[in-house]
């Protein structure tokens, strides 16, 4: 463990100039903190390649006009004229959060004080893109937020801060993700009191129990009815709300977007797994090796997510006992 007593003079503790790096949900609730604690920012860099992430890139715009906020999107964070324009800012901090972009070691040594990132996970578990959802489709039962001094490496810093959080068993990523933005949230404004007290204390990261959460990709969301009910169960919560697990029916691509583990009933091996046993208005139950999956919430192509029961009343030849889902 190291103390840092940080060279702080009396106008950095006032009115820290703060540059933000942020492009997710996640990031934009940390920089709405930042702003309604009236800490001044300087600028704001934010990725926009990919449709998932316009929604937010327009929430930043409406916080660029209404505060006057600078906000760049360059395709290279590396390019020599953003580091000009960084250097020009002439800040004091650097606050990353969920930015999918590895920050150069130059821009990082910029800052007056320090860099720091806020990470969706207690490091140096699950560093990488995906945290919160990797912590639930993996089982498991903590998760919280991790605070580091930033290098120019994935989530490798040396951690300021670390806050637990106990994962539900009913936690999805859109739930677990809430719950930890606002941890997150509160334990970045109580970092940035202690720098502008000049004094953090580091604590190095053990290499030897990483693990990463790499990128989501499409196609892990098509269901394995192969694997355990424990499986299927966590990867339908953690891919909610994207990707959203899904399996096919008659070549139909249904999304499943909530399901529970329900007892083995004796079936006496008349059923293949994968196999609908039984409808009821609480679900449609799904043979598995080592149980049975009571099939919630689902998303016919075109249609609302709604409740098993709902479907029933709506439309009843879609499943029948005995159907086999791909």
């Amino acid at each position: 463990m190291l103390i840092l007593i940080l060279n702080i003079n009396n106008n950095m503790k006032k009115k820290l100039k703060i540059l933000f790096f942020g492009t997710s949900k996640f990031a934009l609730y940390h920089l709405k903190t930042l702003i309604k604690n009236k800490y001044n920012i300087v600028g704001i860099f934010t990725k926009l390649d990919k449709k998932f992430n316009k929604k937010y890139y327009s929430k930043i715009k409406i916080i660029n006009k209404k505060y006057n906020i600078p906000i760049y999107s360059p395709k290279s964070i590396k390019e020599l004229n953003n580091i000009k324009k960084i250097n020009y800012l002439n800040i004091d901090l650097i606050i990353t959060v969920s930015y999918g972009l590895i920050i150069p070691k130059k821009i990082l040594k910029i800052p007056r004080i320090s860099s720091i990132n806020i990470h969706a996970s207690l490091l140096p578990k699950w560093r990488g893109a995906a945290p919160i959802q990797r912590s639930i489709q993996y089982g498991d039962n903590k998760s919280g937020i991790s605070i580091i001094q930033m290098n120019n490496k994935l989530d490798e810093g040396d951690i300021i801060y670390k806050k637990e959080y106990k994962i539900k068993k009913e936690d999805n990523s859109e739930s677990l993700t809430k719950k930890l933005m606002k941890l997150g949230s509160n334990s970045m404004l109580k970092i940035i009191k202690k720098i502008k007290n000049g004094k953090i204390t580091f604590i190095k990261q053990n290499n030897s129990n990483a693990t990463y959460a790499y990128k989501i990709k499409k196609k892990e969301a098509k269901i394995n009815w192969n694997k355990s009910s424990k499986e299927i169960e966590r990867k339908i919560r953690a891919f909610n709300p994207w990707p959203v697990c899904y399996f096919k029916l008659n070549k139909i691509k249904i999304k499943l977007w909530q399901a529970k583990i329900l007892e083995k009933k004796n079936t006496q091996n008349i059923f293949k797994k994968g196999q609908i046993i039984s409808i009821d208005k609480n679900g449609i139950q799904i043979i598995l090796h080592d149980g049975i999956l009571n099939l919630e919430i689902i998303q016919i192509p075109g249609k609302k997510k709604m409740k098993i029961k709902h479907l029933i009343l709506s439309n009843k030849k879609w499943f029948k006992i005995g159907d086999i889902l791909n």
